[in-house]
């Protein structure tokens, strides 16, 4: 270097104005982390037919919000005795186990031993993308147990607490849960209920005809149902307090409990709807594949219209794209995505349950515009991925939602997940257009008109 021509008092003026620069636009990358990121690596979809109009046009380029998503934990016990791996090695089980074969598909993993670990290391990978471009916040959608024990939905919650207790100290000790030390979620975050958080290995919910067949095994009062369930998040020390649940209308406590809504800033409002719901009236079970009230439906109706000049994101565990049955709901899945497609200002319905990867277009029948359907993998399968997610005002009367999948680093993990037989890695990981993209969307008039008061 010190042969260097540069390296003499006739350039160090001119080093020093390149040096100012380069700390610049070190500093906007830092700031803007991956709002900046080249466009060439994400897929540009349009699939609602999106174009640039005064309307909604406010001129300046805008990052509107930056969160993370996860899906499908599914924390595992392996050790408790209702496991209905367990069962099979029970001497009575010779006698009544037709019955539970017929209602459950007994699931085991090799993965399962790692689940914990897993999950320990997505928050450890959430929390360095935070590091670097902080999340408004960080939602998982459901299905943060395995069995539907109060057990697995402690651990799943003392995990993202950063909190190594007791009863997970012990089951490291007896080789129960692979080893590791919890580095607790950084950013605020927020649940939503799924099906194997309310059900039996989430197939049925958790009636008296199941807990008398159950009884012969185990303790059926380690089974949650919804009301355990939303307490058991009361107990995390992290932020928001109950973690979204403390936002429930009257409506959601007098009925299926368990639906929200928040406001992470004042251009984007969030709806977060309960698809694991047992209707006792009508006798509707979900037998896994989800449920919608109508009174629920209703509620997101007001809740939407409400918001009218802000961007509305909903989030589920199920996707009407794959659930919601007609002889299981009182809401059809095409009834909920009609509804939310003739909307101007809903953008995205953010979900889970699938493990897989998609991204499908859902346009409004009736006239332009629509919303996008995002389903995220599983954590406990492979590719063991979360969602980066950035809501961008494009200045010209559209906007963007750019996704990407993020997979964490722990390779014992991913290795173990990539072995399982039924990895169906190309199916879970999703196309290209499922995977780093960029979705366009129509900024709407009210939308704009509040952006350009703040």
């Amino acid at each position: 270097m010190k042969n260097s021509p540069f390296i003499n008092s006739g350039n160090r003026s001119v080093l020093g104005i390149l040096a100012a620069i380069a700390l610049s636009c070190a500093s906007i990358l830092l700031w803007a982390g991956c709002d900046l990121q080249p466009a060439q690596n994400l897929v540009s979809r349009n699939d609602l037919g999106a174009t640039a109009s005064d309307e909604g046009a406010t001129g300046t380029k805008s990052s509107l919000l930056h969160f993370a998503q996860m899906s499908d934990v599914h924390i595992v016990d392996d050790t408790d005795p209702l496991r209905l791996e367990n069962i099979k090695l029970c001497p009575q089980s010779q006698y009544d186990l037709g019955y539970l074969d017929v209602l459950i598909q007994g699931i085991s993993r090799e993965q399962d031993l790692y689940s914990a670990r897993t999950w320990d290391a997505v928050i450890s990978s959430i929390n360095d993308a935070d590091n670097s471009d902080p999340f408004a916040f960080a939602i998982s959608t459901g299905d943060h147990t395995d069995t539907g024990l109060k057990g697995e939905l402690q651990w799943f919650i003392e995990i993202a607490d950063g909190i190594l207790s007791d009863s997970l100290l012990t089951a490291i000790a007896e080789g129960a849960v692979a080893d590791f030390k919890p580095a607790g979620l950084n950013p605020p975050w927020y649940a939503a209920v799924g099906n194997h958080d309310v059900e039996y290995e989430g197939t049925v919910n958790n009636s008296s005809f199941l807990l008398c067949l159950l009884s012969l095994y185990g303790d059926t009062g380690a089974l949650s149902e919804l009301p355990d369930v939303l307490e058991a998040y009361k107990s995390s020390v992290t932020e928001p307090w109950w973690h979204g649940f403390a936002n429930q209308p009257g409506s959601s406590m007098a009925n299926s409990y368990g639906y929200y809504s928040f406001d992470p800033n004042d251009i984007v409002h969030c709806i977060v709807l309960n698809t694991a719901i047992f209707i006792p009236a009508g006798e509707k079970e979900t037998f896994s594949e989800g449920c919608l009230d109508l009174s629920q439906f209703d509620w997101m109706i007001r809740d939407i219209e409400a918001n009218r000049d802000r961007l509305c994101v909903i989030f589920s565990h199920h996707s009407p794209l794959s659930s919601f049955y007609d002889s299981l709901s009182e809401v059809k899945a095409d009834e909920l995505m009609k509804k939310l497609a003739s909307y101007d200002n809903v953008i995205a319905h953010i979900c889970g349950h699938d493990h897989i990867n998609a991204i499908d277009p859902v346009k409004n029948e009736s006239g332009a515009g629509g919303y996008w359907n995002i389903n995220t993998c599983a954590i406990i399968d492979w590719p063991q991925e979360w969602r980066n997610i950035t809501i961008k005002d494009n200045g010209n009367g559209t906007g963007a939602i750019s996704c990407r999948m993020v997979r964490h680093s722990d390779g014992l993990c991913l290795e173990i997940a990539s072995g399982d037989p039924d990895a169906q890695k190309s199916t879970r990981e999703g196309t290209k257009q499922d995977r780093d993209v960029s979705l366009k969307f129509a900024i709407p008039a009210a939308v704009k008109n509040r952006i350009l008061s703040l």
